[in-house]
């Protein structure tokens, strides 16, 4: 009987520990001793069609739609990684300034690699972890492009997330300038002195999200892959010969995928279908990021030697 109940009582501390890791079911957020909160919300799970239709004003051939489906929840940021969240993870000395160009604890971070937000992430994983925040299989890490493009639609299929779409090239597009900040409303006269603004001054998306549209583009996970168009099923059907069509070179596959345009940005690459890419080596005052919270699936079983 003893034994019994001093059983019971490990398993009831093992699940008082696991509860105290789990994630929330709404918003997650954390503040660091610099006084930045972090904040993240929740994506349940989904099916939404990715891409642009091939009516979409200013859209490119890289857009194919297809549905995609997102298996599991995960956690996002509210808002674009600022400087005073960057310098708390990263440690960043108070009397000497981050590598920004625009400097402001409110301000995005940018001019950062693909490799250097990975290791925010990386470290930020492993403090919240430290303090028993997350549980152990979960991680910070990039949005996948499904991701982001998921959570930056919020259920729209438009070609911005205000349910508004790209009207006329060559006009100062009023239909983004509610959610962004872009070529058109990030400088002075004549788009000079273009610059970033502060997160969280724009209006958010249905799902509370800010500055997916402008700010600063957004690194993401994957390598930049081209989509390939699903044949209609007449054309797999017939037998008629047809002129083969040159095969489509993925000459940026070494690069990874950027979204949401940023302060300099046309409003056709503010879209929430367009596709930018670089070297994940690269540094731009265009370029910052934004993280994601995720639990990982479990790993594969080890086969256990005969």
């Amino acid at each position: 009987m003893k034994n019994a109940i001093n059983a019971f009582a490990i398993l009831a501390v093992a699940a008082v520990l696991l509860h105290s890791q789990a994630l929330p079911q709404g918003p997650y957020k954390t503040t660091f001793p610099n006084g930045a909160v972090l904040e993240l919300l929740p994506v349940k799970a989904g099916t939404f069609v990715m891409g642009s239709p091939a009516t979409e004003l200013g859209r490119f051939p890289d857009e194919v739609q297809h549905e995609v489906k997102i298996e599991r929840d995960f956690w996002m940021g509210k808002t674009e990684v600022t400087q005073l969240q960057w310098d708390a993870v990263m440690k960043t000395n108070p009397e000497k300034y981050n590598q920004a160009w625009y400097h402001g604890d409110a301000l995005p971070m940018e001019n950062v690699s693909w490799t250097e937000a990975n290791e925010f992430c990386r470290r930020l994983t492993e403090q919240e972890k430290a303090a028993k925040r997350i549980p152990a299989d979960a991680i910070f890490r990039l949005p996948t492009e499904a991701e982001w493009e998921y959570a930056c639609r919020a259920g729209t299929t438009t070609a911005y997330n205000n349910g508004k779409d790209f009207l006329q090239k060559g006009t100062n597009c009023p239909e983004l300038a509610e959610v962004a900040t872009f070529r058109f409303n990030s400088g002075g006269k004549r788009g000079r002195f273009n610059r970033t603004k502060q997160v969280a001054t724009r209006k958010p998306n249905a799902w509370g999200f800010l500055d997916m549209h402008g700010n600063v583009a957004e690194w993401c996970d994957d390598n930049y892959t081209i989509i390939t168009p699903p044949v209609p099923e007449n054309e797999k059907k017939s037998k008629k010969s047809k002129k083969q069509e040159p095969p489509v070179v993925n000459d940026k596959a070494s690069e990874k995928i950027i979204r949401g345009g940023s302060f300099m940005s046309m409003p056709q690459f503010c879209r929430a279908a367009y596709r930018g890419s670089a070297e994940p080596v690269t540094r731009s005052n265009t370029i910052g990021f934004r993280v994601v919270l995720a639990t990982q699936p479990p790993p594969p079983p080890v086969a256990k030697p005969q």
